[in-house]
C-alpha cells in the first residue's frame, strides 16, 4: 500500500511522544527565521522499501535511545538531524551523500516533521563580517561526504565515558563530519573570532567536543534556546 511515505510507508517513530514534547513552543514562519538558526527536525515517516531505508530508521532510533541516555530529564529527544538558517529560507546542512544546501518554503514542509528552531542566546549574527565567518566555514565543509562512521564513534566515546572535551579520530578515521557536529562548528568559529573564552559569551553548546554533538545538544544546553517550531509540520 502506497502512501504519503512511498510503498509499504512505516508510522511515525514516537509520534505521540513527539507531539507532547514540542506542542507548547510559539509556532514561526519562515520570515521569523534569523541567520544562524540551527533548525533541528524529527525522523518523519520512512518507508520499508527500498530495503536501504531500514539502515537510515534504525540509525534514527539510535540517535534518539542515545539523547535519551544523555539527557534523561528532558522531553526534548527527538530530532534526528539539523541545518542553519542562512537567510530568505536558504539553509545548509551535512547529509547523505554529501554536504549542501537547501530552502525551507511555506506550504511544503515535511507535514510528518517537526522542525524545531534553535537559537544562540548570547549574540545575533548581523554584520557581514559575521556573516562572511559563517561562509567561510561553510565552504570549507561544502561537498563533504556524509560520515556515517562517525555516529559511531559519538556513541562509543559517550558510553565509555570519556572527558567531554577529548575526540579521538581514531575511531572515526576519515575525519568527515555529520549534521549537527557541522552546524554547532559554524556558532563555535564565530565564538572564537569574537574572543573565545577571553569574550564575554558563552561557547555555543558548552566544552562539549564539536565532534561528539548530538542534534538534541542544542535543544537542551543553555547556551541556546527553543524559540518555537515552524507551521507547517506534523504539529
Amino acid at each position: 500500500m502506497e502512501g504519503r511515505g512511498g510503498k509499504y510507508p512505516m508510522g511515525i517513530y514516537k509520534e505521540k511522544e513527539i507531539i507532547r514534547a514540542y506542542s507548547g513552543f510559539p509556532r514561526l514562519g519562515i520570515r521569523d527565521l534569523l541567520f544562524g538558526d540551527i533548525i533541528n527536525w524529527t525522523p518523519g515517516r520512512t518507508v520499508w522499501w527500498p530495503a536501504a531505508n531500514w539502515a537510515e530508521a534504525a540509525a534514527q532510533r539510535g540517535i534518539i535511545a542515545f539523547q535519551r541516555w544523555k539527557y534523561p530529564n528532558s522531553p526534548w529527544i527527538y530530532s534526528t538531524h539539523s541545518i542553519i538558517h542562512l537567510m530568505d529560507g536558504v539553509c545548509w546542512n551535512v547529509t547523505a551523500p554529501r554536504a549542501d544546501y537547501l530552502k525551507l518554503e511555506e506550504g511544503k514542509l515535511d507535514r510528518d516533521k517537526v522542525y524545531i528552531v534553535c537559537r544562540y542566546r548570547d549574540f545575533r549574527v548581523t554584520t557581514a563580517v559575521d556573516r562572511q565567518v559563517v561562509y567561510s566555514g561553510i565552504e570549507l565543509l561544502q561537498g563533504t561526504a556524509y560520515d556515517a562512521t562517525q555516529l559511531m564513534a559519538i556513541l562509543i566515546q559517550e558510553y565509555l565515558g570519556f572527558p567531554e572535551e577529548d575526540y579521538l579520530h581514531v575511531l572515526d578515521p576519515r575525519r568527515k563530519t555529520v549534521c549537527s557536529p557541522a552546524v554547532r562548528g559554524l556558532w563555535v568559529k564565530l565564538w572564537l573570532e569574537k574572543g573565545g573564552k577571553e569574550s564575554r559569551f558563552r561557547r555555543p553548546g558548552g566544552d562539549l567536543h564539536v565532534e561528539r554533538t548530538p542534534p538534541a545538544l542544542m535543544e537542551n544546553h543553555k547556551s541556546f534556546q527553543i524559540v518555537g517550531i515552524l507551521s507547517g509540520g506534523l504539529i
